[in-house]
């Protein structure tokens, strides 16, 4: 499964590059592959009971879309520097504010940057022509 989450990537950086004449971004992988064994057992003891499970997959039961080969975590970033684009969260920020569902509602709120709503959403498209669906919790997945 790996090769097709290589294939997937390939695709979105060919999409990345063809809809923009100039390209000022690129895609920047955070986490790919991960092993049922590479799944932290403390991070779920840490995380049980909490509000943060719901972003813990459990290898003992089963493990998660990474331990598949079926997700990946990428941002964007500044083609030129390499610099982070703002994204309104870091990559793995456990809470709402990663959430895509009301992202018009962050901005109101002045939670994220209308750059960042911006960026976010053009790094879905990116990703859903690729073949990826996005995750409702968390805009780099």
């Amino acid at each position: 499964m790996q090769g097709a989450w290589a294939q997937g990537v390939s695709y979105i950086e060919c999409a990345w590059n063809s809809d923009n004449k100039e390209v000022t971004s690129t895609v920047k992988t955070c986490d790919t592959y991960t092993t049922l064994n590479g799944n932290s057992g403390n991070a779920v003891d840490l995380a049980a009971g909490t509000k943060k499970s719901i972003y813990v997959s459990n290898p003992r039961n089963g493990g998660g879309m990474h331990n598949y080969g079926l997700a990946v975590d990428i941002t964007l970033c500044d083609a030129q520097t390499g610099d982070t684009l703002d994204m309104g969260t870091k990559v793995d920020y456990l809470g709402s504010y990663a959430h895509i569902d009301d992202e018009a509602g962050l901005v109101a709120r002045h939670i994220i940057t209308k750059e960042a709503k911006k960026n976010r959403e053009l790094l879905r498209k990116v990703m859903t022509e690729g073949g990826f669906k996005a995750l409702r919790t968390e805009w780099w997945h």
